[in-house]
């Protein structure tokens, strides 16, 4: 009898402990009860076959979560099957009896968890260790056992809510925050209309000057007029591509770069209209330029050099600014370095976002005075 509670507890552990591994990896169907029919079949089945044909029990492992998988989890047979395989390695690697628990734990943490603060499963590994001891040592309370293993499965599925609802804040905030730059965005457009307009108006009163100092053969006073007013347009603007996303979100900073005394030096090589949504393009130059920004305002020698390039379908660019060296990175990941970390630290995981949503990738690098953001995007061809 014993060695049935402990065949039985073992199985209920390997399927629940399957469950959440396989989570990390494959999407789960819709849930109905008819579901459970078949975990409880997969449990009676190990345990029937390792009690009575204990050298089979790999085999039987295999094709009992192969059939969890197919009944309970979307995704391609192959992948799904993979997952199976992975989960068992690390049953091997690990001792059943004792450290099943512990050996998975860590394993879930290392693949679903692992860019979280460590504070966040402190405890998700302690009571797993402390469960261990008890069990180890009043394995013959079976009660006791049961009650403990009961609280540690409960305690990883209200693990695992408290993860999703903070994935969900995470995306939350990030939403916000593209919102307002696609704001920002638009309110460019109505600027630059408004200024096309206030250019419109203004044009006849230029020209009636001009005519003027023509009509007095007074030529280099319309000359030097006309100089003036190049070079007072040329004075306002950063950027003068003729694309008006890329022109907007580049001279929305012209102000705070002007004001601050940033250098600022732009080699720009695009057409008028990029294969991509404008709001896209807004977000990744909006979150860039603001970074770096930022990071020029804590240093003295305070500059900032933008490439861009469009060659082969393909949008190349690179921005360089001075920063003071500080840098915070935790799992591969930046995190801001303000006080408020809940409400910041969204800019590079946005342009990331938008690099990878067009078969691109987004490289940052850095020494002690100099931070690199490098972008790619793809145009998606049909």
């Amino acid at each position: 009898m014993e060695r049935v509670f402990e065949l039985l507890i073992n199985s209920i552990f390997i399927v629940v402990m399957f469950h959440l591994f396989a989570e990390s990896f494959l999407d789960k169907k819709g849930w109905n009860k008819a579901l459970i029919l078949p975990n409880l079949a997969v449990i009676v089945v190990q345990v029937i076959v390792v009690l009575y044909v204990p050298f089979s029990y790999m085999i039987v492992y295999i094709l009992t979560l192969s059939v969890l998988v197919v009944t309970m989890y979307d995704g391609a047979l192959t992948r799904g099957v993979m997952t199976v395989f992975a989960y068992l390695a690390i049953l091997i690697i690990v001792d059943l009896s004792i450290l099943l628990m512990l050996g998975i734990v860590v394993a879930i943490n290392i693949v679903r968890y692992k860019n979280k603060p460590y504070q966040y499963y402190q405890a998700f590994f302690v009571v797993p260790l402390l469960s261990l001891y008890v069990v180890y040592n009043f394995w013959d309370n079976y009660l006791l056992v049961v009650s403990i293993i009961i609280i540690n499965i409960l305690m990883l599925k209200i693990y695992s809510l408290v993860q999703n609802q903070s994935n969900i804040t995470m995306k939350n905030r990030l939403y916000l925050q593209q919102l307002a730059l696609k704001k920002e965005y638009y309110q460019q457009i109505d600027m630059l209309v408004e200024a096309s307009r206030k250019t419109n108006h203004d044009i006849k009163y230029h020209l009636v000057t001009i005519r003027e100092c023509l009509i007095k053969q007074n030529p280099d006073e319309a000359k030097k007029y006309v100089d003036n007013l190049i070079e007072g347009n040329d004075k306002k603007l950063l950027a003068n591509t003729n694309n008006i996303t890329i022109d907007g979100i580049i001279n929305s900073k012209s102000q705070i770069i002007v004001d601050n005394n940033i250098q600022f030096d732009a080699n720009i090589s695009i057409p008028v209209v990029l294969p991509f949504q404008n709001t896209d393009i807004s977000i990744l130059f909006g979150n860039m330029l603001e970074n770096a920004i930022e990071a020029t305002l804590k240093v003295e020698e305070k500059f900032i050099k933008l490439n861009i390039k469009f060659e082969d379908n393909i949008l190349i660019v690179s921005c360089i600014n001075s920063y003071n060296g500080e840098v915070l990175r935790r799992s591969g990941t930046f995190r801001t370095t303000k006080e408020d970390k809940n409400n910041h630290g969204f800019g590079t995981k946005s342009i990331v976002e938008v690099c990878e949503k067009y078969n691109g990738q987004a490289n940052f690098e850095y020494s002690d005075n100099q931070f690199v953001v490098k972008a790619i995007l793809m145009e998606q061809l049909m």
